[in-house]
């Protein structure tokens, strides 16, 4: 533990500092883990070789990513997704795999197995940098987002049979037929055991949990369900990441879908941004600066290629904008690439200083994707002409509405449409259910935040949008889209739990427009510094509603006396 601290701390120093000037220019953090992990290196002689526990920890970055990956789908959910995964995933892998074989095999005169290997690891792309900035930026259910998404869903699972297929290379006494039967054999038996579990036990078990209302009992019993589908596949000779995605598609068939994801993003995040600081050791600089020109040249090259095989690809049956969308975001090697490379280099495939070369290839790719990613709309805005009269317009009610009839289900909760000009209500309690009822009297689109899963489940069954989580984490407020509502209602009785909700919406919207409940002068006081649009003082509305039902019951008794239900006079 020592000497992984005396690895992690200088080179978490180091990555902080680099941050703090990158994001000053507008740049992505990912380019400062990588360039921390690479200085750390040379300043302390590191050698991440020889510490395999730090790569194993790092790998659990991937596997956090791969969980959240599967908290975004349903198994009906990816099955609908079989174009994108099965055939836009297929034939990417295939073509772009058997393009740079080609060039590596006749252009550099490498042996073919080495070639082979060689393109089915510049085939894969990098599926932490792309759906983290799709995930950000609330893309992944746009047209190339979900084409995105399938391919690279169709590349992890494919890392499987690509390094069974480099133990096969470098072992020629083991049999194919046996590799490939184990590892099918394993896959099937590792699913069936997570769907029965999920199916019949998680979602129980994490209701029981969540009734306890411990936030640290639920954080763990997440963490646990992770782990422990990482461990099972990982036993059944499977990698660690499948398990999580199989966990993550269970966890998908439940309520508590986004809650899990907001509570495991910090673990996500950290994690993630230590396996890239690993990225950066394995780059030597003085192989760099002797290879500088070859490594651009590399580079372009690796861009061009791949963005030009997916435009390919998906402009057969997508839009021009969307494929050229597509391509730009699969344009970088992955971080599976090193696994393989890794992989390779175990068996004895690829010499040293390919694999370097490489290396930095794909480093230098990934750390320009978000440079790339940033600029997409910009660089993709002259395919994409859209009519000024459909941005920005108010969600159909119609089809919101169809929506939730459609895919209402008892032990799941509604997934809705919502993305602008709609009314966020944190609480479903009875102030809440009331608030959601005038709103849907009025013909407004609304969803609901709510924390206890019984009125969760009583929201559902009563048809509206509700979901379960914290309203004060800012990640369940995205989900809800409150960033773009056209008001976020606070409807809840403790006063410290509204100012902490004020507080993550103030975050999450620029110009947020809150509207709060509060009892009298010295509440509202509570909430000096946060924007919010309009103050409720429930003391002097009611005392106003009373008096105006006083005077007009007054006022029309001896004149019109049916008028005046409301008071049994």
């Amino acid at each position: 533990m020592s000497e992984i601290l005396a690895v992690i701390l200088p080179t978490l120093a180091i990555a902080i500092a680099i941050n703090l000037f990158l994001r000053r220019l507008n740049l992505p953090t990912l380019i400062g883990y990588i360039v921390a992990g690479t200085i750390a290196t040379v300043i302390f002689k590191l050698d991440p070789a020889s510490s395999p526990m730090l790569n194993e920890i790092a790998e659990m970055g991937i596997v956090f990513l791969m969980f959240t990956i599967g908290l975004e789908f349903s198994i009906a959910h990816l099955i609908a997704m079989r174009k994108e995964v099965l055939l836009f995933g297929g034939v990417q892998v295939f073509a772009t795999s058997t393009a740079f074989s080609i060039i590596a095999y006749y252009g550099f005169n490498l042996d073919l197995r080495e070639a082979v290997v060689i393109g089915l690891a510049l085939a894969l792309s990098s599926t932490a940098i792309v759906l983290q900035f799709l995930n950000k930026n609330r893309e992944i259910d746009k047209p190339y987002g979900r084409s995105c998404l399938g391919i690279l869903l169709f590349q992890d699972l494919a890392v499987i049979p690509i390094l069974l297929m480099i133990s096969f290379f470098g072992d020629a006494s083991q049999s194919a037929s046996v590799l490939i039967m184990q590892t099918a054999g394993g896959a099937v038996v590792s699913f069936l055991a997570l769907y029965i579990i999920g199916k019949y036990f998680v979602a129980h078990f994490l209701g029981l949990v969540s009734d306890t209302r411990s936030h640290e009992t639920f954080v763990g019993s997440v963490l646990l369900i992770v782990a422990s589908a990482a461990y099972l596949t990982h036993a059944l000779g499977l990698s660690y990441s499948l398990g999580a995605f199989f966990a993550g598609l269970m966890i998908a068939e439940t309520k508590y879908r986004y809650q899990v994801e907001a509570d495991l993003i910090p673990f996500r995040d950290i994690l993630l941004g230590l396996f890239f600081v690993t990225v950066g050791m394995q780059i030597e600089v003085s192989f760099l600066l002797d290879h500088l020109g070859d490594a651009l040249g590399l580079t372009a090259a690796l861009i061009i290629i791949k963005t030009f095989v997916v435009i390919l690809l998906i402009r057969f049956s997508k839009p021009w904008h969307v494929a050229f969308k597509t391509g730009l975001s699969l344009a970088q090697g992955g971080g599976f690439s090193f696994a393989v490379f890794a992989s390779a280099s175990d068996a004895g495939i690829m010499s040293a200083d390919t694999i370097q070369i490489l290396i930095i290839v794909v480093a230098i790719s990934m750390a320009l994707t978000p440079l790339i990613l940033n600029n997409l709309q910009q660089l993709t805005s002259f395919l994409e002409q859209k009519p000024k009269e459909f941005i920005n317009q108010p969600v159909d009610i119609q089809d919101i509405e169809k929506n939730r009839l459609v895919v209402c289900g008892v032990e799941r909760c509604i997934p809705f449409d919502l993305e602008t000009n709609h009314f966020v209500v944190c609480g479903y309690g009875k102030l809440g259910q009331s608030v959601m009822a005038h709103l849907k009297d009025l013909n407004y689109p609304c969803v609901a935040i709510e924390q206890s899963r019984e009125i969760v489940q009583h929201g559902i069954d009563r048809g509206d949008a509700v979901i379960f989580g914290n309203a004060a984490q800012q990640a369940i407020l995205e989900h809800a889209h409150s960033q773009d509502a056209g008001a976020i209602i606070i409807a809840m009785e403790d006063v410290n739990s509204i100012r902490m909700v004020a507080e993550a919406v103030a975050n999450v919207a620029k110009e947020p427009l809150i509207v709060v409940r509060v009892a009298g002068e010295l509440e509202r006081e509570l909430f000096s510094g946060i924007p919010i649009k309009s103050f409720v003082d429930e003391h002097s509305e009611v005392a106003r509603i009373l008096v105006d039902h006083a005077v007009t019951c007054e006022m029309v008794q001896p004149y019109v006396p049916d008028i005046c239900k409301k008071c049994d006079l």
